[in-house]
């Protein structure tokens, strides 16, 4: 029986000794990161600011989204732990827990460490907390006093700024020099009791509020109490308060301003073209009421107000401005209508206005894919050259028009954003063509569909740039289709020199096995300044570093890459003068000779003339 009883025992023991539940309980006890606190070392080394600030703030979320997982894992009872191996963690996940309002474990990190000096007051009112800020005045936690005022203000928090003016403060700095931050914040939030509250009790200077831009962002935002409270502080405006009220629609502080008749307080064109842009048809018709002569005086170079409703589509404005004539020009109103697809108003524009429209119309919504612009656009042409004499006497006499209502553009621009429903619908109803340029920029943007079919049915074709391109942006598909097919010219040196740059191995490495092209030596150049080792190392392997040993040398010793064979490179003649880790390419040098030369080859040029 003793034998079995041992045996027994021998395999209790073993199992017990080999629990993981046992060695948790042991590894609880001793020194160093364990295992489960060691993703959060890269917080060790943050510490609580004097003021919170968007950085801060940055690293706190991080650490809220690493900390949740391992709370459901492990228990706040395993905090204590964490703030041992880390004490940098204490602040931050108290931080954690006043963002989140979760005030059990608010407590439960300040009761791990009572007296931290984190400013943990000025976190709890920019995330305005009201509760854990009352926790931590209780508690005497009240360093970041003036930094929470400031956010309290900024948050509209009247209450918590009652509640910390009359907190004891670690330090006694200046106030005033302190709440410029927060005066101003509330002001731009239109917090108007926050900010009489503010300089009713001498906590911020009323200089603060004379910022020269401090008014004019208020109006934007359409805070009239404020610009009114402002104003009888004695703050002024300029003209740029009024333009951007006007552009932000908010009618009430036009008007106000309007009413406060100051010649230097008015508005300028910017106030009519904002409305116009943005659709505020009431405040068009105000500033055409009651500020006209203002708005009238459009820079030369500026889109005209009717010009610029078309473009965003606004046909109640544009009708506004033909009807009222509050707009002294249009010719690109239609262009400026069919590049953003606003067939409505392309159809008003066409049956009240003369301007009409250029060929341009048709390539820029070709361009943005408006298929249904395009198509009304050519039909409305067409229907205009038939109405000509000399196309009907040619209709008459059967000789074939072919249609040219745009340009090439409208084709090239199409394929490059890749939108082959509209080449394909190009091709068929326009003669205007596309360039080597679509199938280059398709290339470019890895629309193999489209470089496909206008290989297939066009006869431009495309040029080298189009496997360069293609390299260049990492679209290996793309190169080995139109290598495979024969229909592009081939590539030059820049398609493995750019796709070094852009460290893009694989296309390298074909470009290596089934082209003849090859690279230049600023490939190696690139790749090293950009940090592509991978790329780096291939190259020098591989190519030789591109012609020149100095320089592949050099940028395997910067990179830390050992050469043990030698390198079997092209002589080639090498422009850099390997003054640098990673050597720039240069133009060769020219033998200086004083400027002799110049003067002679003009002496020489001047006999012949006068010959």
């Amino acid at each position: 029986m003793a034998p079995r009883f041992e045996s027994s025992y021998s395999c209790v023991a073993t199992s017990l000794l080999l629990s993981p539940d046992l060695m948790h309980v042991v590894v609880a006890y001793q020194h160093g990161i364990q295992d489960d606190v060691r993703p959060f070392l890269e917080f060790a080394a943050v510490s609580s600011p004097d003021a919170i600030d968007s950085a801060y703030v940055s690293i706190v979320n991080q650490c809220h989204a690493m900390l949740m997982p391992w709370l459901a894992t492990f228990g706040p009872s395993r905090l204590g732990k964490l703030f041992e191996c880390i004490p940098a963690m204490h602040h931050l996940v108290t931080c954690v827990a006043i963002c989140l309002v979760d005030h059990p474990l608010l407590v439960h990190c300040l009761r791990q460490q009572p007296q931290s000096s984190a400013n943990l007051l000025g976190m709890a009112a920019y995330a305005n907390n009201t509760r854990a800020c009352e926790y931590l005045i209780a508690h005497n936690h009240t360093r970041g006093a003036l930094d929470a005022m400031d956010w309290a203000a900024i948050n509209g928090n009247l209450d918590m700024i009652v509640q910390l003016r009359h907190a004891p403060r670690n330090h006694s700095g200046a106030i005033q020099q302190c709440l410029d931050k927060g005066l101003q914040g509330a002001a731009l939030n239109g917090h108007r009791p926050i900010v009489q509250y503010l300089l009713d009790y001498d906590l911020a200077p009323i200089t603060s509020l004379h910022h020269p831009k401090l008014f004019n962002v208020c109006a934007s935002r359409g805070h009239l109490a404020m610009i009114q409270y402002m104003f009888a502080l004695g703050c002024s405006f300029t003209t740029d308060a009024m333009d951007a009220a006007a552009t932000n629609g908010h009618l009430d502080v036009v008007q106000w301003m309007h009413a406060s008749k100051r010649r230097d307080q008015g508005c300028t064109y910017v106030a009519l073209a904002g409305a116009c842009r943005n659709g505020h048809l009431e405040m068009v018709t105000f500033l055409h009421r009651h500020r006209a002569h203002d708005c009238c005086r459009r820079p030369y170079i500026a889109q005209s107000a009717l010009e610029i409703a078309a473009a965003n589509g606004h046909l109640d404005i544009v009708m506004y401005l033909h009807v009222h004539r509050f707009s002294d020009s249009a010719l690109c109103a239609m262009d400026a209508a069919a590049e953003h697809g606003h067939l409505h108003v392309l159809q008003w524009l066409h049956l009240h206005r003369s301007e009409g429209f250029t060929s341009r119309a048709v390539d820029l919504a070709a361009k943005h894919n408006h298929i249904d612009v395009v198509r009304w656009l050519v039909s409305i042409s067409a229907c205009q050259k038939h109405s000509t004499f000399l196309g009907q006497l040619m209709a008459r006499l059967g000789v074939f028009q072919r249609q040219y209502f745009c340009t090439t553009r409208a084709m090239d621009d199409a394929a490059a954003n890749g939108h082959l429903e509209m080449v394909q619908w190009l091709h068929e109803h326009t003669g205007a063509g596309c360039t080597v340029a679509a199938v280059d920029q398709a290339a470019r943007g890895n629309h193999l569909g489209v470089v496909q079919w206008l290989l297939f049915n066009r006869r431009e074709g495309g040029s080298t740039d189009a496997m360069d391109f293609a390299a260049a942006n990492g679209h290996l598909e793309m190169l080995q289709w139109l290598h495979q097919n024969k229909y592009a010219p081939g590539c030059t040196t820049k398609a493995m020199d750019n796709a070094c740059r852009g460290g893009f191995l694989g296309v390298v490495q074909w470009l290596h096995a089934n082209r003849s092209e090859g690279c230049s030596g600023n490939a190696l150049m690139h790749a090293a300044r950009l940090g592509h080792l991978d790329v780096v190392e291939w190259l020098l392997v591989h190519r030789g570093g591109g012609g020149c040993d100095g320089c592949a040398r050099r940028v395997a010793k910067s990179c830390g890459i050992n050469i043990n064979d030698p390198l079997q490179s092209t002589p080639s003649l090498c422009s850099s003068e390997h003054t640098n880790e990673v050597d720039e390419p240069k133009e060769p040098k020219q033998d200086d000779d004083g400027g002799v030369g110049a003067v002679i080859a003009l002496v020489v040029a001047l006999i012949k003339l006068c010959l």
